[in-house]
């Protein structure tokens, strides 16, 4: 995303970490790993992935809507960007998208750090 320039800009920003946060949940849960063998439906993907039925549902239609996940009738299979990208293999995005998750709660307290005055160092050195 390139800079904010109108309202609509401000709020995909502000509203991003929806996004994100659905993802993050896809991955932790195993919904690209669950729809991997090809195409499940609701309750099939549910017990595969040890999730509640209703509550998956939300977030399979949130995944649809970010286009993660195709819906074909009461099936689901996973998009050509989530075969590529979010499934073990060569090209697998998963390890360093669940990394940036891992690095949630620092960002939660940016506003914290900045009025601290001083910000905290990490690294392999301790500095």
């Amino acid at each position: 995303m390139g800079p904010v320039r109108n309202v609509e800009d401000l709020m995909a920003v502000g509203h991003g970490y929806q996004r994100a946060m659905t993802l993050f949940a896809a991955l932790k849960l195993g919904v690209f790993r669950g729809l991997a063998s090809g195409e499940r439906d609701a309750p099939a993907l549910a017990r595969r992935v040890g999730a509640n039925p209703g509550n998956l549902s939300i977030l399979r239609d949130a995944l649809a809507l970010q286009g993660l996940v195709g819906k074909k009738g009461k099936r689901y299979r996973n998009a050509q960007v989530a075969r590529d990208h979010l499934l073990p293999g060569p090209r697998s995005m998963e390890s360093i998208l669940l990394h940036h998750l891992d690095g949630w709660g620092e960002w939660g307290r940016l506003p914290a750090t900045i009025r601290a005055g001083q910000a905290k160092r990490g690294g392999a050195d301790g500095g």
